[in-house]
């Protein structure tokens, strides 16, 4: 079992109260609205693409946009970058080449759920054609 931390935060009302929303228009707790965003945020040990592609055909449309929105944790990104520009620049050691590889197949694993949750969508008749005409 993975252990956990309990941290307390304060939220202006406002905030408070769309996270609320969201949580009860999903019938979810505000704890694990929470919990997502951050995981989003910040990346999580998540499910393998494999997992979660079987899951997409139970999720209901906002949680498939919210998949289809979701990207690399803005960390994993910016060391993805910073890896991309030093190979280009100066080339990378061993590790570094490992794990630039395995930041591309996170992305390669991102674009596969993205374009599922898309297809999904479009069979429930949602309008894709925006998203894919802004080329996201």
């Amino acid at each position: 079992m993975l252990s956990t931390q309990l941290v307390s935060v304060e939220l202006p009302d406002d905030l408070y109260r769309r996270i609320r929303e969201v949580a009860e228009r999903n019938e979810r707790s505000v704890e694990s609205v929470l919990r997502e965003s951050l995981e989003v945020m910040f990346g999580a040990a998540s499910m393998m693409p494999e997992e979660l592609l079987a899951l997409l055909e139970h999720y209901r449309d906002d949680q498939l946009w919210a998949v289809v929105y979701q990207r690399l944790a803005w960390p994993r990104k910016e060391r993805l970058n910073e890896l991309v520009a030093r190979g280009k620049e100066e080339g990378l050691s061993k590790a570094e080449q490992e794990e630039l590889e395995m930041l591309l197949d996170e992305v390669d694993s991102y674009t596969l759920v993205r374009s599922q949750a898309l297809h999904l969508l479009e069979q429930h008749g949602q309008d894709v054609q925006r998203y894919r005409a802004m080329g996201a």
